[in-house]
């Protein structure tokens, strides 16, 4: 697309046209013919160079997860015989990441190359496609401005951070063996599958010591349920409540927090079942790494839109859920009506752990009074303390 750069000079030229038309002679239209020259010259001068720039973006992989760094590489390369007195480059994705960015403006060389490095951090999951730019050049008299759109397909896929919470532990005791423990001895509802090396988190009291001594480093043991209960995992991503000015942190903490417990689950072989309050009603069962993978995959698509309210997604879900099983609820806030849904779960048997990440005066009163009715609310900076 070309635009005209300078307005000023152009009215010039239509003056000359018809001074010349108008009066006649050799001077009058020495200066139309010269202007028109300079006017062509800048015209074609334009049209050629915006043909003989390419884009070339590369990074160091195309993966990461939230609050990662990266350095993006941006190479733009002159493949004509003619000198380009100014580019302005702008980056569609860099805009995004960076308030700070403003673009690049440069010069280039016949037959040369520029090579750019920004250096981005990535606060959002998401897919990012850097291959979108747009390059604006202008003639050696800024009459035009040619802006040209590049668009590659050079994606940066970015998942949930997974913090290792292997060490995450509540009232001094692992949050899940003391939820085994209310329903009875860990032999009665688990079966050894297997032994493996002891890792980082695990339950001292699932160390194989037999295995361990022959073999002089410590393996523990795998438990698996025999019962089928799993734990419960229900995320809310109702849009509305996520609504303040801090909306899209506070959604990513708690995306990154439901990623890392399960996480922490399949390391444990422990099963659980994840159900998203979202604009569509989604359910997980998860056991192995491959649904972990579909998880992630669907928290990299869909950002929280749902417009369900919360509890009633909850009671509409209850029959999925056994009585007297664990159920872990993750939500922005824990408000006058959150609170008062949790102890609705809790009197009709349910053992409830809350994760929130929006602090404020009513959640701590609320979480205190929670609390007394034995019901641990959790805040995100306390889970990956």
């Amino acid at each position: 697309m070309i635009k005209v750069g300078n307005k000023n000079f152009l009215v010039l030229f239509c003056i000359s046209f018809i001074y010349a038309y108008l009066q006649g002679g050799n001077l009058p239209y020495s200066i139309f013919y010269a202007l028109l020259c300079i006017v062509s010259f800048s015209l074609i001068y334009v049209l050629i160079i915006g043909r003989n720039i390419v884009i070339d973006i590369k990074f160091s992989r195309d993966t990461f997860y939230t609050f990662e760094d990266t350095e993006i590489h941006t190479v733009i390369k002159n493949y004509g015989i003619l000198p380009v007195y100014y580019i302005e480059m702008h980056n569609t994705v860099l805009y995004e990441l960076d308030k700070s960015y403003k673009g690049y403006v440069f010069s280039l060389d016949m037959d040369a190359n520029k090579r750019l490095n920004t250096k981005v951090r990535f606060f959002t999951r998401g897919i990012y496609n850097f291959g979108e730019s747009k390059l604006y050049f202008k003639d050696f008299f800024s009459l035009f401005n040619f802006e040209k759109v590049i668009k590659k397909r050079n994606i940066i896929k970015v998942y949930p951070k997974i913090y290792h919470l292997d060490k995450f532990n509540f009232s001094g005791e692992d949050l899940f063996n003391t939820t085994i423990k209310e329903k009875g001895n860990i032999r009665e509802d688990y079966s050894i599958s297997d032994i493996r090396k002891y890792r980082t988190g695990d339950n001292l009291r699932n160390i194989h010591w037999k295995i361990s001594a022959k073999y002089g480093e410590l393996y523990t043991k795998n438990l698996e349920m025999v019962n089928g209960e799993k734990t419960n995992i229900i995320l809310n991503m109702n849009k509305e409540d996520y609504f303040n000015e801090k909306s899209e942190e506070k959604e990513e903490e708690l995306i990154d927090l439901t990623s890392s417990l399960i996480n922490m689950m399949i390391v444990r072989g422990i099963k659980s079942n994840l159900h998203i309050c979202n604009n569509e009603m989604k359910s997980f069962s998860v056991s192995k790494r491959n649904d972990f993978q579909e998880i992630m995959e669907y928290f990299l698509m869909h950002k929280s839109e749902g417009e369900e309210d919360f509890f009633k997604f909850i009671i509409d879900n209850l029959n999925r859920i056994d009585k007297n099983s664990f159920v872990i609820l993750i939500t922005p806030k824990i408000n006058e009506q959150i609170k008062d849904n949790l102890i609705y779960l809790r009197r009709l048997g349910y053992k409830i752990l809350a994760f929130y990440s929006v602090s404020s005066f009513d959640n701590i009163e609320n979480v205190s009074t929670l609390k007394e009715m034995n019901i641990r609310c959790i805040s995100f900076n306390e889970a990956i303390g």
